[in-house]
C-alpha cells in the first residue's frame, strides 16, 4: 500500500457519491478543497423543498480515516430508496467527506493537524487549558523513532496507574497549545469547518428542526452501533425517547470508557442554530480496543512528525494505513452491521419526525 493508493482510494469514494448525487432527484453541490491534492471535495446532496421546516443532516468524514464507514452509509440509503417519497416539510441533506484532505492522507485530523470535532469552540474567548495528563505525556506522544521504546513504557505506566480512559483522555480530549501536537483543537475555525458550517447554515436557515447525525466509526465493543449524544437536559431526553435509552451521554452520566470533549461538533451545530431546536447524534460503529486505537493513533501522530504530513515514507505510510484499517475491519459481517445500523437509526429520526414509509 502506498500513500497514491490511500488517495486513490478516497478520490473513488468521492467520485461515488458524485455519481449517486447527480443521479438522485436532489439538488447536489460539489466543493473543491484547494490544490493539496487535486480532486477533493466535499460532496452535498439536499432532498426535500427549499423552505422545510424539519432539516435532517447526515454527514460523514469528520474524521478523516472514518470515511469509508459514512460514505458506505450515505450511498446505501441513496440506494435503497430510504430518501424517497420525503413529507413536504422535510429536507435531509448529505454532506460527504467533511475532511476530504484528513480522508485521502489516512488521518484524523485536518489539513493543519486539527481534530475537526475539537474545533467547534468560541476562539473570541479564553481556550481552555491542556488536561494534565496531556502535560505529562506530551513529550511521549511526540517521541522520536529511537525514543519510542521508552515512551511507551511512561505511557503504559500512566495507564496502569490513572485507567485507560485517562490516558485516552489525556490524548483525544482536545488541546489549543501547541499546532504540532496530538489532538490538537486549532486555535481558529478551520478551512473544514468553516465550509460545515456554509453548507448547514445555507441549507437549515428559517429550519425549527435540525437533526444531526454524524457517521463515526472505532468507539465501542466490536460490531455495536452506540449513539452517543453530547447533549443534557431536554434534548438528552428527547435523543432517548428517539433513540432509546441506552444513549451513552459522556457529557450527563459518562460510562465506562468514555469521555467528554472540548470543540465537539454538537456544540457547532448548537451555536449555528440557536433558535431551533437540535438533536445532534453521533452513530459509532465499534471496532478493537481503546488501548489498540490509541497505540495505532500514537504511531500514526509520530510518524507525521518524523516524516511530514505528505510523503511516501514506509514508516508513514503503514502507521496511516494501520489507522484506516482499525476504523473499517475487511470484515464482511461488520460491514453488513453498519449498513443495517445506517439504516435503523435513520428510520428512528423519521420516526421521530412524524413519518414512518408504510
Amino acid at each position: 500500500m502506498t500513500a497514491t493508493a490511500q488517495i486513490n482510494e478516497t478520490l473513488a469514494l468521492m467520485a461515488r457519491f458524485r455519481a449517486a448525487a447527480l443521479a438522485a432527484p436532489g439538488l447536489a453541490s460539489f466543493h473543491p478543497v484547494g490544490a493539496m491534492i487535486e480532486g477533493l471535495e466535499t460532496g452535498v446532496l439536499r432532498l426535500g423543498p427549499d423552505q422545510a421546516e424539519t432539516v435532517v443532516f447526515l454527514t460523514s468524514g469528520i474524521h478523516g480515516a472514518e470515511q469509508w464507514a459514512g460514505t458506505a452509509c450515505q450511498l446505501d440509503l441513496l440506494r435503497s430508496g430510504a430518501l424517497a417519497d420525503l413529507p413536504q416539510d422535510v429536507a435531509i441533506v448529505l454532506i460527504h467527506a467533511a475532511n476530504p484532505i484528513g480522508a485521502a492522507l489516512g488521518r484524523r485530523y485536518t489539513e493543519e493537524n486539527v481534530d475537526l470535532c475539537r474545533n467547534f469552540m468560541d476562539f473570541t474567548t479564553p481556550l481552555p487549558q491542556p488536561a494534565p495528563g496531556y502535560t505529562a505525556l506530551r513529550a511521549a506522544f511526540d517521541a522520536e523513532p529511537g525514543q519510542i521504546a521508552e515512551a511507551d513504557a511512561e505511557i503504559f505506566a500512566y495507564a496502569k496507574a490513572h485507567g485507560i480512559a485517562a490516558l485516552y483522555a489525556a490524548a483525544l480530549g482536545g488541546q489549543y497549545d501547541d499546532p504540532q501536537g496530538i489532538g490538537f483543537g486549532g486555535q481558529a475555525p478551520t478551512r473544514a469547518r468553516i465550509l460545515l458550517q456554509s453548507i448547514m447554515r445555507t441549507h437549515a436557515e428559517g429550519a425549527k428542526r435540525i437533526h444531526a447525525l454524524d457517521y463515526h466509526t472505532g468507539v465501542g465493543p466490536y460490531g455495536y452501533g452506540s449513539i452517543i449524544a453530547m447533549q443534557k437536559g431536554a434534548a438528552l431526553a428527547r435523543m432517548r425517547a428517539l433513540y432509546g435509552p441506552w444513549v451513552l451521554a459522556p457529557r450527563d452520566n459518562p460510562p465506562p470508557g468514555f469521555i467528554d470533549v472540548t470543540g465537539h461538533s454538537t456544540d457547532g451545530y448548537q451555536s449555528l442554530f440557536p433558535t431551533a431546536e437540535v438533536l445532534a447524534a453521533v452513530l459509532e460503529v465499534g471496532t478493537l480496543s481503546q488501548e489498540e486505537f490509541l497505540r495505532r493513533l500514537i504511531a500514526e501522530h509520530r510518524a507525521t512528525r518524523a516524516h511530514g504530513t505528505h510523503g511516501e515514507h514506509p514508516d508513514l505510510v503503514a502507521a496511516r494505513r494501520a489507522l484506516v484499517d482499525f476504523f473499517t475491519p475487511a470484515d464482511p459481517d461488520w460491514r453488513a452491521y453498519l449498513l443495517h445500523r445506517g439504516q435503523q437509526t435513520f428510520r428512528q429520526i423519521m420516526k421521530d419526525i412524524g413519518y414512518e414509509r408504510s
